[in-house]
């Protein structure tokens, strides 16, 4: 394969686990009526997500660095295995509000801790405020997951 349709490839496994996200958070709203509009509002947030990657993906000042390989294909694929897996999870099981709020949290810092977003680079100021926008919103996502855990008394991370 290629080094761009692998780039092309990686970033539509990007948007695709964006897109995966943003389903598990709508099951989620479905599921705990109570807190439907938090759950919803994290859902849409991933659909943005996604569409910002299809923008950087646009962008022609834009690579895709597999930084000590952490970035390749296979890793993506198991990452959407591992959505997959919650959102089967999600439908089939009543999950308490607090597991789903664990779920969640892990998947949005397990982002964070892997450097999802390292994947990129790109030089324009332009791109690097997207870029920042996209981890900003992430890191975001995880102090509005842990908010709503310490207002339960709940915590894990």
């Amino acid at each position: 394969m290629d080094s761009e349709q692998e780039n092309n490839d990686i970033l539509k496994m990007m948007m695709d686990n964006e897109m995966a996200i943003s389903e598990i958070y709508r099951i989620y709203a479905q599921r705990h009526k109570k807190h439907q509009k938090f759950w919803d509002d994290l859902a849409r947030e991933e659909i943005q997500h996604a569409r910002l990657i299809e923008k950087l993906s646009k962008r022609k000042d834009v690579s895709i660095s597999k930084i000590k390989d952490r970035f390749t294909p296979e890793v993506f694929k198991i990452s959407f295995r591992y959505l997959e897996e919650k959102k089967e999870q999600a439908t089939k099981e009543t999950l308490s509000f607090k597991e789903a709020l664990s779920i969640a949290l892990d998947i949005e810092t397990g982002m964070l801790e892997r450097g999802y977003l390292n994947v990129f680079k790109g030089d324009s100021s332009e791109f690097q405020m997207m870029l920042e926008t996209l981890d900003i919103a992430t890191q975001e996502h995880c102090n509005k997951i842990r908010k709503l855990l310490a207002r339960k008394n709940w915590s894990f991370f």
